[in-house]
């Protein structure tokens, strides 16, 4: 029967000795019945029956089983994640997708404890078999490489004792992505505070080799005047080339045809592809294999070409393309923003040395109203900055001290010639009116913003450390730190300079007085950087001061003097 494929229980009804029953049910009899005991048939059906339907259903429930495992076994083993099943910190189970990843085979992961596959500087715990946990890992390959992955780790059972599920995700080129977007990030931080090309560009080539794997590159910068490309940066194998000026016209090259094209130049095997450019084939670097440039553009107009070589053929792709594309955009932007500071420091540099020039020839004029006095401001500005300098003030903060001491006493513009050119001493009356010349020289200069902390030495220049100076009576800190190191100078000259009462004395003389006033009149910390530079420094400021003036002409001081009686008139209305 079940060689014609039927499948049927069968009961033998014997009467025969034990050894045929024993054949028979070999045979493939499912029981027996003596034929003598015939009664006992209805209920021996109805079990083998109810027998066969169990076994029927248990060969159904073997086969879905059957079935559920073998697409179990398909679903885990297409699976694009690795599987694995870690019990006691060692690795039980394995997809084909974990020997893919880390190039371990099956049997040589079975039994690996599971650190074993992590980088040397990777944390090895586990989280614990009772929770879930999403955890980044650095995995190292059997080759050594290091490559990110995600794990999702849950609890199972695995033969009936606790174990850990881990799912895992190869995150290397996210992690790779969110890495370069932080690097754009923070090159992007970078260049925004960069105040010339030079600076700009330096920071921008830190950045080449951690994104593009290459110590080779070039910066070209279009300089609109003479119609060139700057080649500003070029390194060639991490060793900066002395900077090239090309023409435009004679740009034939690849640099030059990204260029003139703005349009973007990826070539994965020089040998093979240079012949699709219509250029010159020429290069810098005689190694290069690929090599990838593009134009730097802003607002449609190319201002530059930023490219990256190597010595190896197909180093770039259009990820790398990608990538340069959105630095160029950043450094477009940079190079403006760099061009209009260095524009504008131009610009306010020829502004201030107009100023400059219209502020000296004015002092001069008034110097030589006070006769005696002459180029008294000019030479006060010059010790001030010296002064200055011991004492730490930046370069940039310099100017604002030397035009304060050129205007200190612009004031005095305000005085009348019977008092300011009096041979003799003053009355309580005239010196009072002489105390005046700070505020009226603040008055006359308070709107003109670009004078800044200048302004504070004409204001503050005859207050005293110890509070007994004038206008206001400030002591201390309290008075503006450039007014105190102008208090100090304009004794210094004062004390070596001719007077109507009095013949000039030695700066050694005007040292030591200096220092017999510190802490009373002046700052002490003042005079101690003063007593530092040597008297033979002072000196030679005077001569140069001395050298570098010109004969005022009669004309200036004529239009000074109108000046000044308009300046007294506006004064008195006030």
């Amino acid at each position: 029967m079940r060689t014609l494929g039927f499948d049927i229980p069968m009961i033998i009804m014997a009467n025969g000795d034990n050894e045929n029953l024993v054949a028979a049910l070999k045979a493939g009899a499912f029981d027996y019945i003596e034929k003598d005991r015939l009664y006992r048939l209805p209920k021996m059906v109805k079990d083998v029956l109810k027998i066969r339907a169990l076994e029927r259903q248990r060969r159904r429930l073997n086969q879905l089983l059957r079935e559920v495992e073998t697409r179990f076994n398909t679903i885990v083993e297409s699976s694009q994640d690795a599987i694995l099943v870690i019990q006691n910190e060692r690795i039980v189970y394995s997809n084909l997708r974990t020997s893919i990843m880390t190039g371990y085979t099956n049997e040589e992961l079975l039994g690996k404890p599971f650190a074993s596959l992590l980088h040397p500087d990777e944390d090895p715990s586990l989280p614990d078999t009772d929770t879930s946990h999403l955890k980044e890992y650095r995995l190292q390959t059997k080759t050594g490489e290091s490559m990110w992955v995600e794990m999702g780790f849950s609890s199972v059972k695995w033969q009936e004792r606790p174990a850990l599920l881990a799912m895992v995700r190869d995150i290397t080129e996210r992690k790779r992505a969110e890495e370069e977007l932080k690097t754009l990030y923070r090159l992007g931080l970078d260049i925004s505070s960069s105040v010339n090309l030079e600076e700009l560009l330096d920071k921008v080539s830190t950045y080449i080799q951690p994104l593009f794997g290459t110590n080779t590159f070039y910066i070209a910068v279009y300089n609109e005047k003479r119609n060139t490309l700057v080649f500003e940066v070029d390194y060639e194998d991490g060793v900066k080339q002395q900077k090239l000026e090309v023409s435009l016209r004679e740009a034939d090259g690849l640099t030059g045809w990204i260029f003139k094209n703005k349009t973007p130049v990826l070539i994965g095997d020089w040998d093979q592809e240079w012949r699709r450019y219509p250029i010159v084939p020429l290069f810098l670097n005689k190694k290069t294999k690929s090599y990838l440039g593009v134009p730097i553009i802003y607002q449609d107009r190319v201002i530059g070409v930023i490219a990256v070589q190597s010595d190896k053929v197909r180093t770039f792709d259009e990820k790398s393309l990608k990538l340069l594309t959105t630095m160029a955009a950043q450094l477009s932007v940079a190079i403006k923003n760099v061009k209009l500071i260095e524009d504008l420091k131009m610009a306010l540099n020829e502004v201030e040395k107009s100023y400059e020039i219209t502020l000296e020839a004015l002092v001069s004029a008034l110097d030589f109203r006070e006769h005696e006095t002459q180029f008294h401001s000019k030479r006060v500005a010059s010790y001030a900055v010296r002064l200055a300098r011991e004492l730490g003030v930046k370069d940039e903060e310099l100017k604002y001290i030397y035009w304060g001491g050129l205007l200190h006493d612009i004031g005095k513009i305000g005085v009348s010639d019977s008092i300011l050119l009096k041979p003799g001493a003053l009355t309580d009356e005239e010196w009072e009116e002489m105390k005046r010349h700070p505020e009226i020289g603040y008055r006359i200069i308070e709107n003109i913003d670009f004078l800044g902390p200048a302004k504070d030495i004409v204001l503050y220049h005859h207050e005293r450390w110890d509070g007994k100076g004038y206008p206001l009576g400030l002591s201390g800190e309290n008075i503006p730190f450039y007014a105190r190191i102008f208090s100090v100078i304009d004794a210094l000259d004062a004390i070596t300079t001719d007077r109507p009462y009095r013949k000039a004395q030695s700066f050694t003389k005007a040292l030591q007085e200096i220092k017999r006033c510190s802490g009373t009149q002046f700052d002490p910390e003042v005079v101690k950087a003063f007593l530092r530079i040597p008297i033979s420094e002072w000196k030679r400021i005077k001569q140069e001061v001395l050298e570098v003036r010109g004969e005022l002409s009669k004309q200036l001081y004529v239009t000074v003097q109108l000046a000044a009686e308009e300046s007294r008139q506006l004064l008195g209305s006030r």
